[in-house]
C-alpha cells in the first residue's frame, strides 16, 4: 500500500520538477532576448552623425546611455560669453547655481564637424554657451542627482558641488 502511494508521488514530483526546468528554460530564453545592449559610444557617434559631422571625440561619460537615449537636438538663440575654454562644464553649474530659473544641460556639441562632450546651460529659451559658440547641440537638462553624479564624474571638487 505504501509504495504505490510513494511510486504515485515521486511520479508526480518529476513531472512537476521537468514542468519547473521547462518553465526556467523559457523564461531565460525571454529574457536574453529582451536585455538591451550596453550603449557604446559608437552607437551615439552613429546617431549624432545623423545630425551633421564626421568625428566624435571619446571621452568617458557616465551619462552615456542616458544622453544615447532621452537626448535631443535643440535650436536655441545662443548666448555667448567670454569664459576660458574647457571649463564647460564647470562654468555651467556656475551659472545654473547663480541664476534662478536657469537649467543645466549636458550632452554633446557639434563643432568643426566634430561631436565634443559638452555642458551649457539654457535660461529664457537661449543657450548660454561659456566657450565657443557650437553649430549643434544634442542633449538633455539634468538636475537632482544625475547632475551630481555628472559633476562628480568630472572630478569637479564635492566641497564647490554641495555649497
Amino acid at each position: 500500500m505504501y509504495k504505490h502511494r510513494f511510486k504515485g508521488l515521486l511520479k508526480n514530483k518529476v513531472i512537476v520538477l521537468g514542468a519547473i526546468v521547462i518553465l526556467s528554460m523559457l523564461m531565460v530564453g525571454c529574457t536574453s532576448q529582451n536585455q538591451k545592449e550596453e550603449v557604446t559610444h559608437d552607437d551615439l557617434a552613429a546617431k549624432l552623425f545623423k545630425y551633421g559631422g564626421h568625428r566624435y571625440v571619446i571621452e568617458d561619460n557616465v551619462l552615456l546611455e542616458t544622453i544615447y537615449n532621452d537626448g535631443r537636438i535643440i535650436n536655441y538663440p545662443i548666448e555667448a560669453t567670454n569664459a576660458p575654454r574647457d571649463v564647460c562644464h564647470h562654468d555651467s553649474y556656475t551659472f545654473y547655481n547663480a541664476v534662478h530659473g536657469s537649467e543645466y544641460w549636458t550632452g554633446y556639441a557639434l563643432i568643426n564637424n566634430q561631436w565634443i562632450f559638452h555642458s551649457w546651460c539654457v535660461y529664457n529659451g537661449s543657450i548660454i554657451e561659456f566657450n565657443n559658440q557650437m553649430d549643434k547641440y544634442y542633449g538633455l537638462e539634468i538636475t537632482g542627482d544625475t547632475l551630481y553624479t555628472h559633476l562628480w564624474s568630472l572630478n569637479i571638487e564635492r566641497e564647490y558641488i554641495y555649497k
